[in-house]
């Protein structure tokens, strides 16, 4: 029995010791790398570098380098010489005139061509004597390339979602219901972009102690998306009284005030103002 007993004890201290071992092993592992797999609580990841593109400068354009050109013109009479040169550099030049029957201009040219200069000899003497030329050089244009900007307006965005249709309003006899001169109103329809009608929507009119509401669509006599409200039993001349607007349901704004001028005449009680949807 104490053999046994003995054994397992034996066996028991084995496993502790291995036990702790490991457990040794492990703490020591993640001491050294804590971001190992067996790392319930590794260490969060260290942020991400962020490397800024290098500014470059491009010169817009490139002018060109025109080459020189030389012309020169002698005019000989007596013992008198002219000598043009038209250069795109800074001339330097020595010259000789030696008299006689023979008359040699040399031009020497140095230098990197960047402007244009014309430079005038004038020489005067008795033939056969050596005279020294001195050259003036005269005014000189430098021409500047200057890049030209085309600016091409843009088409202005509308502010709200429904503009009036060119043309409109338009004050016309009273066709759209029984009434004839016995009334005085407006009438109209709303369409897409497309001109296709738009039903549903709000069309709101106040002034003159009225404020009325009525959907495109209600109207089928005035078209598909058609509306009517009434403002008076009769024609009677008014200017700026009333005032139209375009709503969405949620009684949101979707066009301008539209401001009307009413006639006494029967033959314009009808005032016909349609709204297309700009955008």
């Amino acid at each position: 029995m104490n053999r046994y007993g003995s054994a397992l004890v034996n066996i028991l201290t084995v496993f502790a010791f291995t036990c702790t071992c490991l457990v040794g092993g492990t703490y020591a592992a993640l001491l050294a790398n804590p971001r190992l797999p067996i790392n319930p609580f590794p260490p969060a990841p260290p942020p991400t570098v962020l490397v800024l593109p290098t500014a470059a400068n491009t010169p817009a354009f490139n002018l060109p380098t025109l080459p020189p050109t030389k012309i020169a013109a002698i005019t000989e009479q007596g013992a008198t010489a002219t000598l043009v040169v038209v250069a795109t550099s800074t001339p330097t030049a020595t010259r000789t005139l030696i008299g006689g029957a023979t008359i040699t201009l040399t031009p020497s040219v140095t230098g990197t061509p960047t402007s244009t200069q014309m430079v005038q000899v004038t020489t005067t003497g008795t033939p056969g004597t050596l005279i020294a030329v001195t050259a003036t050089p005269l005014p000189s244009n430098t021409a500047t390339q200057t890049p030209t900007l085309t600016f091409t307006p843009s088409k202005t965005r509308a502010a709200f979602d429904f503009i009036v249709q060119e043309g409109n309003p338009i004050a016309l006899a009273n066709v759209f219901n029984s009434k004839g001169c016995s009334w005085m109103g407006v009438v109209g329809q709303a369409f897409d972009k497309n001109l296709n009608p738009r039903i549903g929507l709000i069309v709101h009119v106040e002034g003159g102690g009225l404020s009325i509401d009525a959907f495109s669509g209600s109207k089928p006599a005035v078209g598909p998306a058609g509306y009517e409200i009434q403002l008076s039993d009769r024609p009677i001349q008014t200017a700026g009284t009333y005032k139209v607007q375009m709503r969405d349901t949620g009684g949101v704004a979707l066009s301008d005030f539209v401001t009307l001028s009413t006639s006494a005449s029967c033959d314009k009680n009808a005032i016909l103002l349609n709204f297309v949807q700009a955008r």
